[in-house]
Formats: C-alpha cells, structure tokens, sequence
C-alpha cells in the first residue's frame, strides 16, 4: 500500500484520512477497512503509533526537550504526546528515554 510509505515520509504533517482514501482510489470507510487488515489498526492509530517511536528515538538521539520532540513528529500539544506517550510505552518520555540509554546504551544512539 503506497498509503504507508507517504506515512512514513510525512507522518510529523498534518494527516488526512480522506486524502490518503482519495489518493487510494477508496471511499474513506473502504479505506479504513484495507488499512486495518494490512495493518492491524486504523490509519490514525498507526500514525500515533510512528509518531511516539520516532519520539523516542530522537529523545535518545538528540539533546531536545520532550516539547521540542512533539512538535517535530506532528503533536501540537506537548500534554498530548506525553499521555499518549505514557498509555503507549506505559511510563513517562524522560523515564523511557533514560530506560533506553542505561540497556540499550550505543545499540539505541545508532552507534
């Protein structure tokens, strides 16, 4: 599905179900429906999904603030990314990055 490599390349912009539907050649239900058997979830799921995985590889990877990191991967509010944040890894953005630097150490920074 061309649908997830125009995620992957543009999942910190806006996303619209109904164009990527349109640029699909579906209606948006119909998409929804080949988006969840390819994927196991919806469009927008697994959009928050690649979002909060960027997220914590640059909070491993680069010296910026947990705001800045919303920002760069699409959250408009800080206070969103950080409880979506929680509910997905089940701990906080400054605890899971620092968890990632002590196991994962030189693996995690790509080194």
């Amino acid at each position: 599905m061309q649908s997830l490599a125009r995620l992957r390349e543009t999942y910190g912009s806006d996303v619209s179900v109904a164009a990527l539907a349109s640029d699909a050649g579906m209606s948006v239900p119909s998409y929804h429906a080949h988006f969840k058997a390819l994927t196991g979830s919806s469009p927008m799921q697994y959009v928050k999904a690649m979002r909060l995985h960027e997220a914590r590889l640059m909070m491993v990877r680069q010296d910026r603030t947990i705001a800045e990191v919303a920002l760069s991967v699409g959250y408009v509010s800080p206070a969103q990314f950080s409880r979506d944040f929680k509910r997905h890894f089940r701990r906080t953005a400054s605890e899971e990055a620092k968890w990632v630097r002590q196991h994962l150490g030189a693996l995690a920074l790509g080194l």
